[in-house]
């Protein structure tokens, strides 16, 4: 995965922001392709597995602030995927929370 970003469109906003993501954690990565490089803004790094193909993956990431979330509020994820051909994200599931993970 070359980036991940996320963004937050509040109710009545025109533009959607992006949101900063940090302390990107992956129960695995490929020597020199560490999970942090998908949040770094890079799209010539990423995060990659080799050799655990086939294998259950995660990876998380924290936002920077906590988000508002009015009744209405639209998220985008978006997943760049610029290396690979055919070792790339398959089943794909997204998770999120709403509460400070370090406690």
């Amino acid at each position: 995965m070359s980036e991940f970003n996320v963004t937050v469109r509040l109710p009545g906003a025109k533009k959607a922001k992006a949101i900063s993501l940090f302390n990107a954690q992956a129960d695995f990565s490929q020597k020199r392709w560490d999970v942090g490089n998908a949040i770094d803004g890079k799209i010539k790094t990423g995060w990659a597995i080799s050799p655990e193909f086939g294998k259950d993956h995660w990876a998380s990431f924290e936002a920077e602030k906590m988000i508002a979330t009015p009744s209405g509020t639209e998220f985008s994820f978006s997943l760049d995927q610029k290396y690979g051909f055919g070792r790339v994200i398959g089943r794909f599931r997204l998770s999120v929370i709403r509460a400070n993970p370090a406690i």
